[in-house]
């Protein structure tokens, strides 16, 4: 009995899990603001998990980049960890979105989302 109700639970948490990390890709707004705390809280790697293929190369070379900060870069870095990630407009078009945000007292900007297999992903590209 213990053994069933120990399965039954499992699979719930199974579920569970599935369910909440579909909704989280297939929400724009909710990959977007996943991407930006993984972002400012240099969780590249969690970061690239909502990011297309072609971005992931930007986000090593800022991984890399971060782990040779110095002690006053890093003290600026944990700054950014505790402003507020605020999605201020999201618009669909078919397979592609915009998402403007700011975080902290920064000046809006915004992120370009594609839909592909039925999940959104940021298209992180480096400012010009």
């Amino acid at each position: 009995m213990k053994i069933r109700l120990g399965l039954m639970l499992a699979a719930v948490a199974l579920v569970a899990g599935l369910l909440g990390s579909c909704s989280a890709t297939s929400d724009p707004k909710a990959v977007s603001e996943s991407f930006l705390e993984a972002l400012k809280s240099a969780d590249f790697d969690k970061a690239m998990s909502y990011t297309t293929d072609d971005s992931k190369s930007l986000l090593s070379m800022l991984k890399m980049a971060t782990s040779s900060l110095t002690p006053e870069q890093k003290v600026e870095l944990d700054k950014q960890k505790a402003k507020a990630v605020k999605i201020t407009n999201v618009t669909t078009t078919g397979d592609t979105a915009k998402v403007k945000y700011t975080i902290g007292e920064q000046p809006e900007q915004t992120l370009d989302l594609v839909k592909k297999d039925e999940k959104w992903l940021i298209v992180f590209k480096k400012s010009m």
